[in-house]
């Protein structure tokens, strides 16, 4: 079993999720980190970019046995689905979106994934900028809204839902303590198909677990 983590392009991995990734590793979860370069500008946010970037991301994932989990940041998510989209099979027994810079409907794959958890803020000032953005991106509400599309076998789609304004952006806080042992229990408790909470912080720290020997 592996979990694999993918930051955004605004910030570096080792702010955000290699901080999740570590924590997890430390549990004695394989982990390998999926690194996205941080971009300045706004070049490489088109969908005909994030095809070609999702297909060297496949290339990887798969040579890695599964099954296999994923956990996900900002616009880390949006390249994601591009995966998903390409596998267009079960690639994933579990996903975990964390303020995914997605449209609120987009439409998953079905064959994609076993089970998706969504973890978003309504006041993500970041996410509510970014899909103002003109242009041919997907960037959407999904990290602030949650899921509100249609999807053949909903309830494999969890949203959790965090209704306080934590910072300013509200929109990297969740790797910060003492919000990231709540990333960690959720992140747990995916990978080992327990129910998850739909509001974020009903998880105590204490349901952190280890893999199975």
């Amino acid at each position: 079993m592996t979990i694999f983590t993918l930051n955004g392009i605004k910030r570096s991995a080792k702010t955000t999720t290699d901080i999740l990734g570590r924590e997890l590793e430390r549990l004695g979860h394989k982990w390998v980190p999926l690194r996205y370069p941080v971009v300045r500008g706004w070049s490489g946010r088109s969908r005909t970019a994030r095809r070609e970037r999702a297909l060297a991301l496949y290339k990887a994932i798969k040579s890695y046995p599964g099954p296999r989990f994923l956990i996900a940041h900002s616009n880390g998510c949006a390249e994601a689905c591009a995966v998903m989209d390409l596998a267009g099979t079960d690639i994933f027994q579990g996903v975990l979106f964390i303020a995914p810079a997605v449209n609120s409907d987009w439409t998953f794959p079905q064959e994609a994934f076993q089970r998706l958890v969504i973890v978003h803020n309504t006041h993500d000032k970041v996410l509510a900028a970014g899909s103002l953005l003109p242009g041919n991106h997907i960037w959407g509400g999904l990290g602030r809204k949650g899921y509100t599309g249609f999807h053949e076998g909903t309830g494999r789609i969890e949203c959790v839902m965090d209704d306080k304004k934590r910072t300013f952006w509200s929109h990297s806080y969740y790797f910060q303590p003492p919000y990231i042992d709540w990333l960690v229990s959720i992140s747990s408790r995916l990978v080992h198909n327990k129910i998850i909470k739909p509001v974020f912080g009903d998880l105590p720290p204490a349901t952190l677990e280890r893999p199975a020997a």
